[in-house]
């Protein structure tokens, strides 16, 4: 009986993930993921449908909704500034999608970013 709710939870995380990634990246290869999303939701909906408790079914759902579109968003956050110097004394910038715009400046190895 548990194992429903888990598998109805790490369905939802992955069709909340496949959604999500297709949706930020639908002029490349979103189209493919938005389908795969579609397919997984199907099997999330029969998973959820097949288990007797709506209520713990309900709750399993939105934890795995929860906890995917909260480790997509970190992922996303956590790399949307550059992280290392491309050369010695380098300088560039460019817009974010967290953080509006920056401009990066690197001096010896040690990148310094103002926003």
């Amino acid at each position: 009986m548990h194992s429903r709710w888990v598998r109805a939870a790490l369905l939802t995380g992955a069709a909340a993930g496949l959604g999500l990634l297709g949706l930020l990246s639908i002029f490349s290869i979103g189209l493919g993921l938005l389908l795969a999303g579609t397919l997984v939701t199907a099997s999330a909906l029969r998973t959820v449908r097949s288990s007797g408790r709506s209520r713990v079914a309900f709750a399993s759902v939105c934890a795995g909704l929860t906890v995917m579109v909260g480790v997509l968003g970190a992922g996303l956050y956590a790399t949307d500034l550059p992280v290392a110097c491309p050369s010695a004394n380098a300088q560039g910038g460019g817009n974010s999608m967290f953080h509006g715009s920056y401009s990066f400046t690197c001096h010896n190895g040690r990148m310094n970013i103002s926003k």
